[in-house]
């Protein structure tokens, strides 16, 4: 299938998911109450989609890597606060498992995708 918008790529939506459970899960709990750590996740989060969406409209396979790569390390940095989260007793090291696994997925849709460009 040919991607005729960002939404039909796979890695766009993959990340789009984890990006909607962060939200969730920043919107109530001890999570919630810490600003700059709720700021950071959500952002993280958001990157990801956004630099997909944005190297995907640049139509250059070389320049959309660069978008996607950057989006790949936002994930990575979410990986990171959610540990943090994990650190600070915002969240239960069984809830940060349940988000690396839809980080995991991500990846591997991130990952294929780069394979194609």
């Amino acid at each position: 299938m040919v991607a005729r918008t960002f939404r039909d790529l796979r890695a766009w939506q993959a990340a789009y998911a984890f990006k909607i459970r962060v939200y969730e899960l920043t919107e109530s709990g001890l999570l919630s109450n810490d600003e700059h750590c709720r700021k950071q996740l959500r952002e993280a989060a958001a990157s990801t989609t956004t630099q997909i969406s944005e190297g995907f409209g640049r139509f250059d396979p070389a320049d959309f890597g660069r978008f996607v790569k950057t989006g790949r390390a936002s994930l990575l940095e979410c990986q990171n606060h959610l540990e943090d989260a994990v650190d600070r007793r915002y969240i239960t090291d069984a809830d940060r498992q349940e988000y690396e696994e839809l980080v995991q997925q991500a990846l591997r849709e991130i990952g294929g995708l780069l394979d194609y460009l």
